[in-house]
């Protein structure tokens, strides 16, 4: 496959002020050209009960350069890299006409959908997928973090319906309407990079902390003490 392109507009969804891309809308645009890659060589969401297995991210990283309003046609590039056969990268971009608009990429393990341990990536898949050596950012994302001790401000939130996906855990998109409900509005406006890092997943009526502090929203559950992953808006 190598390098996908789709054309493609914004939804109502997607837009925020001003008419232009809200936060959010960027990410579910890259997390659909994610999905129509790995259908159209048959490992996509609704093919699992066929191959046995699943994609299970580890974090998204977006640089946001302009925002496109609700008519602009949208044409969004991704592709697929590969490391020592335990994770793979997908790299997205975002224009309007010639103009790169946002870039971003995310980290996918491969999961056994019975017994929940991460595979290896077979040969075949690599060259299914098509591999492209190009990345939109050199190095990984930086994966740990430290509980504060202090926080600017804080959040209890049970997990409601809305917010799961069709694994029955919190669709990872929700972390960050999560996290933005304690996010000043100035900064969540004019955000230029937008990191989510996923550590454990979270169920229908868990209740979470989030904590806010230096850019950072920490989600915390209390009552079982995981660290189920942050995000980071600047």
């Amino acid at each position: 496959m190598g390098i996908l392109e789709i054309k493609t507009k914004p939804i109502v969804e997607d837009i925020g002020i001003n008419l232009k891309m809200n936060n959010r809308g960027f990410l579910r645009m890259f997390q659909e050209a994610a999905n129509i890659a790995s259908t159209k060589i048959g490992f996509g969401i609704t093919q699992t009960e066929a191959t046995h297995f699943t994609w299970v991210i580890l974090y998204w990283r977006l640089e946001i350069i302009d925002r496109p309003q609700y008519d602009d046609e949208i044409t969004i590039k991704t592709w697929a890299t590969f490391s020592k056969k335990l994770y793979s990268i997908r790299n997205f971009e975002m224009y309007v006409g010639e103009k790169l608009i946002a870039r971003a990429d995310s980290k996918w393990t491969l999961v056994d959908i019975e017994s929940h341990k991460v595979l290896k990536i077979p040969d075949e898949m690599e060259e299914k997928y098509g591999v492209v050596e190009q990345r939109v950012f050199e190095d990984d994302l930086k994966e740990k973090f430290v509980m504060p001790e202090e926080y600017d401000s804080s959040l209890e939130y049970k997990i409601m319906k809305r917010d799961l996906d069709v694994n029955h855990h919190v669709n990872n998109l929700s972390y960050l309407s999560i996290a933005s409900e304690i996010v000043p509005d100035e900064i969540l406006n004019n955000a230029k990079n937008i990191n989510i890092v996923f550590k454990r997943e979270i169920t229908y009526a868990d209740t979470v902390e989030c904590y806010y502090k230096d850019n950072i929203v920490y989600i915390y559950n209390k009552n079982t003490d995981i660290f189920h992953g942050a995000v980071i808006i600047k």
